[in-house]
């Protein structure tokens, strides 16, 4: 293994998308701000809504590919 004195002599870090390590300690606060800025329109934000289950696979395909143009939504009834 290549430049393993580097790993123990120094430190390395990874996130994943969500980091639940912070939940308690900002989870009140982005409660208080978020949802009225977004009610405010100050945060916009955008939905590529589908519809159907046969639809899903190239929903999938498309937000791996950075094809989608928003949160990726499936619609699989009316109700």
């Amino acid at each position: 293994m290549k430049n393993y004195g580097h790993i123990l002599w120094k430190q390395i870090k990874v996130s994943g998308f969500l980091v639940l390590a912070y939940h308690d300690k900002y989870f009140k606060q982005f409660m208080a701000e978020i949802p009225a800025r977004v009610a405010s329109g100050e945060i916009k934000y955008t939905e590529d809504k589908r519809r159907g289950l046969e639809s899903v696979g190239q929903t999938l395909y498309d937000v791996q590919k950075g094809n989608n143009t928003g949160k990726a939504i499936i619609i699989v009834a009316d109700d």
